[in-house]
């Protein structure tokens, strides 16, 4: 549906670990508990969102703050 451009995916480890580096094409060894991230993929249309240019705009959890 070219209507949809977002996409929100949730999980836990350790699938969403492997979901980063999959899609993002960044090593993070461990997304920890409450750890969110974006990832922008530069396509049309999301089936062809293995082919698209990817960029990790962030990658926060909250102990990052302490």
């Amino acid at each position: 549906d070219p209507l949809i451009d977002t996409v929100l995916i949730l999980a836990h480890n350790p699938g969403i670990t492997d979901v980063f580096y999959s899609l993002a094409g960044v090593q993070i060894d461990n997304v920890p508990t409450a750890g969110v991230g974006c990832i922008q993929f530069d396509t049309d249309t999301f089936k062809n969102i293995m082919e698209s240019t990817t960029e990790l705009e962030y990658f926060y959890y909250p102990k990052m703050d302490q």
